[in-house]
């Protein structure tokens, strides 16, 4: 599937020539960048949150 989104993205890149595709494609990346940052900002917060919580139960059965 990854194979899939970078042939993609090459041939997004290799296409735009005009102003207006290189816009899309600046829109395009700007978007994709900014799903990657909030899956990340996801992942973090559920690491926190396992960690408070083991933190938690650790308290508990002292």
């Amino acid at each position: 599937m990854e194979d899939q989104s970078k042939k993609s993205e090459k041939m997004i890149c290799e296409d735009h020539n005009s102003p207006v595709d290189e816009r899309s494609y600046d829109l395009y990346e700007a978007t994709r960048n900014s799903l990657l940052r909030n899956e990340l900002d996801d992942k973090n917060k559920t690491i926190l949150n396992n960690i408070d919580n083991a933190a938690m139960d650790v308290n508990l059965q002292e």
